[in-house]
């Protein structure tokens, strides 16, 4: 498991192997929560194009679900 971590209470995470997938996921106190995952077409294939792809997506994602975290069930 990669763990991208800007904030201390939201990462993106990819599970490694074969795994396309990158998570958002928060943590409000209660452990760490899925809010939103994306699967990356062309996946990277060394660390840098990976932190890439980490900051794009929480860039991407991290202020549509902070704007609709209200309606989450924490």
């Amino acid at each position: 498991m990669i763990v991208y971590q800007p904030d201390p209470k939201e990462r993106i995470v990819w599970r490694g192997g074969e795994s396309t997938q990158l998570h958002y996921e928060i943590n409000r106190g209660t452990g760490w929560k899925p809010m939103a995952t994306t699967t990356i077409n062309d996946f990277p294939t060394g660390v840098k194009e990976l932190q890439q792809q980490f900051e794009e997506y929480y860039s991407y994602i991290s202020p549509e679900v902070q704007g609709d975290l209200s309606s989450y069930d924490w």
